[in-house]
């Protein structure tokens, strides 16, 4: 069906419709600016659309019928998936975006407008339209034939293989590559979020990351492990979402079987995001503990010198101390009584400073000895680690 070159633009706002209006005339773009939905409804609509407009624009406070309820019943009964549908409101909760995309609606645009933003929002959604539109035809055909003739081994081979090159990737985006790659032999599209201990990280197999679609994605976590709208299907897990924008509804068996056999392909993906997890949290964990044993082993050797020289330094005095009493007891010229009782005072007191010294040393080695344990048990928690590695990727293979 042809496109007429006019936009329908449903806006109370008179001075906001006119100006808008002005615009697009400017570009030499006609538009039908309607303050509310139709008492007659799409009836009414379609004796003024002989063919659909190039665009639609809502705003969503409208009287009587909210802009949502104005998107479904146009999508459900008179504006076709070719013509792009774009909620321009001054709400901009989350929620509310969220309501367009499940509306139907295909962008959103915040008041107060940007003439230029709306101008490249309105250039980037009828070029994707019109490309749509261009290829759905060549596309339903090529995908009739192609699943016409595919048996279920070859669909059951891809599975298989997709499972097997899950086992060689480490991270969040080399799983997102394999699996846009594979259901692209599927012949859909498709976003990718996963939920780790951060904030969601979202892929496009477009490379496109709409934050519509991140928040239609998070509200679809809530209706169940599968859900579908139209086109879309989302196929919810503990760990990740997938979304597929163009599911095949116009062939049900053909749908069928391809949301049986995505449900069979992304089995186990969470089991397999979970180990690169864990696999990244230890690595972190061994260079933490690399560095907490390097630093425990300086500190280490540092004492082990520190107690030797200290020893070798309290010896040299011991016997500094002997000589000097001896030549000191010789210049006094003191008893003999005398001097064999000063000698076992000073001696006393000598054989007491060894005593603590000697305690203070052997402190010391039981303190060596601990952090010996100690630097031990982390090298073998380091290779314990590293073999638990090394196992969980023999027994994956």
């Amino acid at each position: 069906m042809a496109e007429s070159s006019t936009i329908l633009y449903f806006e109370d706002d008179k001075m906001q419709g006119e100006m808008l209006a002005d615009y697009f005339l400017s570009m030499g773009i006609e538009v039908d600016l309607r303050p509310a939905w139709p008492e007659g409804g799409t009836q009414e609509l379609q004796q003024y659309f002989k063919t659909p407009p190039v665009m639609v624009l809502i705003d969503i406070r409208l009287p009587k019928v909210n802009g949502y309820e104005v998107c479904r019943q146009l999508r459900e009964e008179l504006i076709p998936e070719s013509v792009p549908i774009m909620f321009v409101s001054g709400l901009v909760e989350a929620d509310d975006m969220l309501k367009a995309y499940e509306a139907g609606a295909d962008d959103y645009l915040t008041k107060p407008i940007r003439l230029h933003e709306l101008a490249v929002k309105f250039q980037q959604l009828t070029e994707r339209k019109q490309q749509v539109a261009q290829t759905s035809e060549q596309v339903s055909m090529a995908m009739k034939m192609a699943f016409d003739a595919m048996k279920a081994s070859s669909e059951l081979g891809r599975i298989i293989r997709f499972h097997e090159g899950l086992q060689l990737v480490s991270s969040e985006s080399d799983i997102a590559k394999m699996c846009f790659e594979v259901l692209t032999e599927f012949e859909v599209t498709s976003s990718l979020v996963f939920f780790g201990k951060g904030k969601p990280s979202i892929f496009s197999a477009e490379k496109k990351n709409s934050p519509l679609a991140l928040e239609s994605m998070l509200a679809a976590r809530e209706k169940g492990r599968i859900y579908s709208w139209k086109r879309f299907t989302f196929f919810n897990y503990q760990h990740f979402s997938l979304l597929v924008h163009d599911m095949p509804i116009e062939d049900e068996e053909r749908y069928g079987i391809l949301k049986d056999q995505l449900c069979l392909l992304l089995n186990g993906l969470d089991a397999r995001i979970e180990a690169i997890w864990v696999a990244k949290e230890n690595q972190h964990k061994s260079i933490q503990m690399g560095v907490i044993a390097q630093t425990m082993g300086a500190m280490l050797m540092e004492m082990d010198e520190q107690g030797i020289s200290m020893a070798k330094e309290f010896e040299s005095l011991m016997l500094d101390l002997e000589q000097n009493v001896s030549i000191c007891l010789a210049e006094f010229n003191l008893m003999e009584n005398e001097e064999r009782s000063l000698m076992a005072e000073i001696m006393q007191a000598v054989n007491k400073s060894t005593e603590i010294f000697e305690h203070s040393l052997k402190k010391e080695k039981e303190y060596q000895s601990v952090v010996t344990s100690l630097l031990k048990e982390l090298s073998n928690s380091m290779i314990s680690d590293e073999l638990s590695a090394v196992l969980a990727k023999q027994e994956a293979n």
